[in-house]
């Protein structure tokens, strides 16, 4: 019997209008929703660390990562998580489809994962392969807006992979928007790189 994680994992790599097919039947509920989407946030700090350290370490300047509070940049993820699953939906009214709350969610914190382990793939490329890894970058790009038209066009219920990846890039781009006015309106401090050193 075939791990159904693994099963998904292999249909969104290879097919993913079968895997949104997948999480469209998912009934994840709210603590699910709020555990998958902690889950994310976390991986998401920890990615972006080893992306910030990447580049510190391989700086031709000297350069340091600031402090910063990690449950901030924690908090500032799961707040942008909830942002762009309410943004599908509401946007997806706009476009004249009903999408469930859990549905959208349970695609976003999907595909968002896939993401990140892509990113963090395209960093060991680098980190071993050089110039190469650059390759690796351009299909992991090209695979994530595949992937994207496919998942957002699924929770539209169109076959327009053109209206899919419009809807999840916007959604995406203005829950983004969104948390960034509102980090720098409390002055939360982020992660970022310092060449004050």
């Amino acid at each position: 019997m075939t791990n159904p994680y693994y099963d998904l994992l292999r249909k969104s790599v290879t097919q993913p209008g079968e895997a949104a097919r997948v999480l469209a039947s998912v009934k994840l509920s709210t603590s699910e929703i709020a555990q998958a989407a902690l889950l994310l946030a976390l991986v998401s700090v920890v990615a972006r660390y080893g992306l910030l350290w990447f580049l510190v370490s391989f700086s031709p300047t000297p350069a340091q990562l600031t402090d910063y509070a990690v449950w901030a940049d924690v908090a500032m993820q799961f707040g942008g998580i909830y942002l762009a699953i309410f943004a599908t939906v509401i946007l997806g009214r706009a476009m004249g489809a009903m999408i469930p709350f859990p549905k959208a969610a349970a695609t976003y914190i999907w595909f968002n994962l896939l993401v990140t382990v892509g990113s963090l793939l395209m960093l060991g490329a680098f980190y071993l392969l050089g110039g190469v890894g650059m390759l690796v970058s351009l299909a992991v790009g090209i695979w994530a807006l595949w992937a994207m038209a496919h998942f957002w066009s699924m929770l539209l219920g169109r076959d327009n992979l053109l209206l899919g990846l419009v809807l999840g890039v916007v959604s995406i781009l203005l829950a983004s928007t969104i948390t960034v006015v509102v980090v720098g309106m409390l002055g939360l401090p982020v992660m970022e790189i310092s060449t004050d050193v």
